[in-house]
Order: C-alpha cells, then structure tokens, then sequence
C-alpha cells in the first residue's frame, strides 16, 4: 500500500457517491476524494446482539455472514446461499 502511495481513512463515514467521486465526513469536517471507481471495504464482527432482536418476533431467524462468523464477503455469500437452498 505505502508502495502506491495508498492512504487509509478510518473513522470516516461516506456521505454520498457521485459520477466525480466520494464525500466522507471525516473527524476534521467534509472532505471530498476525486475517484473513477469506489472499493467498500468495512470491519466486520458479530452482530449476535442485533440478530438475537428478532428472536422472539421473526418466523424464522437464520445466522449468516457476520452473524453466523465475522469474516468476510465471501463468508457472507456462502452462508446466505447456503441458508437459501436449505
């Protein structure tokens, strides 16, 4: 990453994506990144608390992804196909 020159933001929220690029706002006010293309890339970790809100009140509640494993999108995939086909 330093390599390419690659700088990471973190504690920064993206507000809005244009044709032009990316406003975030970040811990020192808006700021705006020039950009042809966007990359998500988000921490991931349990969300067991969330998931166990719909216990009592869903039919039926299945953990996939980040509920299931905090891992990443590829987990999130496989787990939500495989709760799909069963």
């Amino acid at each position: 990453m330093k390599l390419n020159n690659v700088v990471s933001y973190t504690g920064t929220a993206v507000t809005r994506i244009t044709e032009e690029g990316v406003y975030a706002q970040t811990p020192e006010g808006e700021k705006f990144f020039p950009a042809d293309s966007v990359i998500v890339s988000i921490g991931s970790e349990s969300c067991v608390e969330e998931r166990d809100k719909f216990r009592n009140i869903a039919f039926d509640v299945i953990n996939v992804g980040d509920c299931y494993k905090a891992a990443d999108m590829v987990n999130a995939t496989d787990t939500g196909n495989a709760a799909a086909l069963s």
